[in-house]
């Protein structure tokens, strides 16, 4: 018997839900995509495309501009992939079309979506996700992505090992987007990490006007993104998140990969 085709349901579809649809759509996943209707738009008139890093992908998608009208989709996985600050007033339609066997994944990168997430949705249904790859939306709607750095990490809120999260690991993994699974507790040190690096980087592309590349090649700028990483690494070791020696190090050579491209706090 041949293996049901699974369904995807992403919300957001900037370049973090771009990305990882197309991706999820060339391994044969039948996709559906939610946002505002301008981006609907334009997947509509041309498709989910990304280019860059060495992807260059062309998918279709079902886009709709309600999350209400996945309830008939009855979709296997939903991904959340939208600004963490929108999550109060989408979750609640989240829970409403989610099924006993629906995973649902937050893709945002503050803290404590999780914790959000696992208010409206039972915690054995839920999952966080690490993204290390950025881009933009440029105005033909194409996802321009300008760099990963990998692996994206996956990560159950309440049991250690989850098949569904990890057949769609392989899905991804198999198209280039190298992804990890990691247990709760690891997850959550990935995610807290993760806010450190972007507080040291975002808040000074956004008040100066630089891009990433522009604020590490600055030495005043580098200079405080250095400071600002230390501060940041010093709260994480005070609430218990310990990365080892060097992780400051590790820390700016990840953010000189940053690219050429203004960050999301920027727009």
């Amino acid at each position: 018997m041949p293996e049901k085709q699974i369904r995807v349901a992403t919300i957001g579809v900037g370049a973090v839900g771009t990305v990882l649809s197309a991706c999820l759509a060339q391994s044969d996943a039948k996709l559906y995509v939610v946002d505002l209707p301008e981006r609907i738009a334009q997947i509509e008139a041309r498709g989910l495309q990304v280019k860059g890093v060495g992807l260059e992908m062309h998918e279709r998608a079902t886009a709709v501009d309600s999350i209400s009208l996945l309830a008939d989709v009855d979709p296997d996985y939903i991904v959340i992939a939208t600004k963490d600050y929108v999550l109060k007033s989408i979750l609640p339609g989240v829970a409403k079309v989610v099924s006993d066997k629906c995973l649902v994944i937050s893709a945002g990168s503050g803290l404590g979506t999780d914790g959000a997430l696992a208010h409206h949705v039972p915690a054995r249904n839920a999952a966080r996700m690490v993204v290390n790859y950025a881009g933009h939306i440029d105005e033909e709607g194409v996802a321009q992505l300008v760099w990963f750095n990998p692996p994206n990490y996956f990560g159950p809120l309440e049991q250690k090992d989850d098949p569904r999260l990890a057949a769609l690991m392989v899905r991804l993994c198999s198209k280039a987007l190298e992804s990890e699974m990691v247990d709760p507790s690891a997850i959550k040190a990935h995610a807290f990490l993760k806010t450190v690096l972007t507080s040291a980087l975002m808040p000074i592309c956004a008040v100066m006007g630089l891009t990433m590349k522009e604020a590490m090649e600055g030495p005043a700028t580098r200079r405080l993104a250095g400071d600002l990483l230390r501060e940041g690494l010093a709260v994480a070791a005070r609430v218990g998140y310990d990365y080892g020696e060097g992780m400051w190090e590790k820390c700016m050579g990840y953010l000189d990969k940053g690219g050429a491209h203004h960050p999301s706090m920027s727009v």
